[in-house]
């Protein structure tokens, strides 16, 4: 990128924040019109703000509001990342609940995650002890295995884009720079330049066409290189080291006293070359992650039925017990048995979901999502109508 088309993309950047800073007035007044009370402004980036918020529709429960820009440089409605979390239900990938547009702003309720992201938590409390960091990978490497499954690309994957709930349980969070890509075509390549410099694949940072799942696994990697050592593989070196490594293809390994059977396959992950690096598949049939599997609790997650939407059809998949790192955030009673006279359909209970929440987990994944999905308006920008009461309200509604 040349210093002149840096230095219009720095102008872009600021001119964007001072909109939306210049129209907080605005912004307000739409989240109180949809029945949201905005408290603060918990971050904001080159694009978008994001609000804490809170609604007395759902018993003063805390959302977060992420706010930008509606229409990029070419007048274009904006709805990609939109268009994404409404195709990505999984309990390790951030909820999207509703999303609205004013005159100039898109906004997004998604779910508030209380404890922080990983990237505060080792920066705080030091490295994931190997208990806890094979509980978060497992989790983690099936919310890419969704990802990928659907065609979608993350792009930017790093521990700050690794959030904790009020359960413990972690989420992949922020899709902003997230493409779809068709997965049938096995010869497309992208030349696109994003993401965050030091999770950055070789390949990206070479500016090479290259393949944007294996560069995901490469950041994944990279990812819980720091997650497992408490601190940036490329702490000790300079930024012109750290950018002909990363092209290079040197992971600093010999740095980080890791379990063997880990970084071996976090070695397979961060391969140089493309084609030799691990495959998500190959990721997921590693013993050191089926024994985790195996371990977990069962919760729902979703087979996808392109009739009737991906939540219709259910399955039953593993989910992460809550990390030993946050003791000090409550965990629901452990898990009961819910049966509907059908042994087959007998079903556990996470042990971070009351009986209660359960049952309106239920009524929300059997009747809200499908109703949702069958009237979600049919072009972005129009009214999202069923789809921004029957979501939330159902997921929240009172006990059953």
């Amino acid at each position: 990128m040349s210093n002149h088309s840096i230095l219009f993309f720095g102008e872009l950047m600021n001119e964007r924040i001072s909109k939306i800073h210049e129209k907080f007035d605005q912004i307000n007044s739409e989240l109180n019109s949809k029945g949201y009370i905005s408290e603060e402004i918990i971050g904001q980036g080159g694009f978008s703000a994001v609000f804490l918020v809170s609604s007395d529709k759902y018993k003063s429960r805390k959302f977060v509001a992420k706010v930008s820009n509606k229409y990029d440089r070419r007048g274009n409605v904006i709805h990609r990342e939109v268009d994404l979390l409404i195709d990505l239900i999984h309990p390790n990938i951030i909820t999207m609940y509703e999303y609205f547009y004013d005159n100039d702003f898109l906004y997004m309720i998604l779910e508030h995650c209380p404890g922080g992201s990983l990237e505060d938590a080792i920066k705080n409390e030091g490295p994931l002890c190997q208990k806890e960091l094979y509980r978060v990978f497992t989790s983690i490497v099936q919310a890419v295995v969704c990802c990928h499954q659907k065609g979608i690309a993350h792009q930017d994957i790093k521990p700050s884009n690794i959030l904790l709930d009020e359960h413990g349980r972690v989420k992949l969070a922020d899709f902003g720079v997230s493409q779809k890509y068709d997965r049938n075509d096995y010869k497309f390549k992208v030349k696109t330049l994003v993401g965050t410099k030091w999770c950055m694949s070789p390949e990206k940072m070479n500016r090479v066409e290259h393949n944007p799942f294996s560069s995901d696994i490469w950041s994944l990697g990279i990812t819980f290189l720091e997650l497992a050592s408490g601190k940036n593989p490329w702490n000790n070196y300079s930024l012109d080291s750290i950018e002909n490594m990363i092209k290079f293809g040197m992971v600093p390994f010999q740095d980080h006293n890791l379990p063997e059977e880990f970084e071996r396959i976090l070695r397979k992950m961060c391969n140089a070359d493309p084609s030799k690096r691990a495959k998500i598949d190959w990721i997921l049939k590693q013993d050191l992650v089926q024994e985790k599997i195996n371990l977990m609790p069962l919760a729902l997650t979703y087979s996808h039925n392109p009739k009737l939407g991906h939540a219709v059809g259910m399955s039953l998949q593993t989910q992460t017990s809550r990390p030993l790192l946050l003791q000090r955030i409550a965990s629901g009673r452990v898990g009961e048995k819910i049966s509907n006279g059908n042994e087959s359909s007998n079903i556990n209970v996470s042990q971070n979901m009351s009986n209660n929440q359960f049952k309106s987990f239920m009524l929300f994944s059997l009747s809200a999502r499908k109703d949702r999905i069958k009237n979600a308006p049919s072009k972005m920008g129009q009214p999202s109508g069923i789809r921004r009461t029957s979501f939330a309200a159902t997921l929240f509604s009172e006990p059953i």
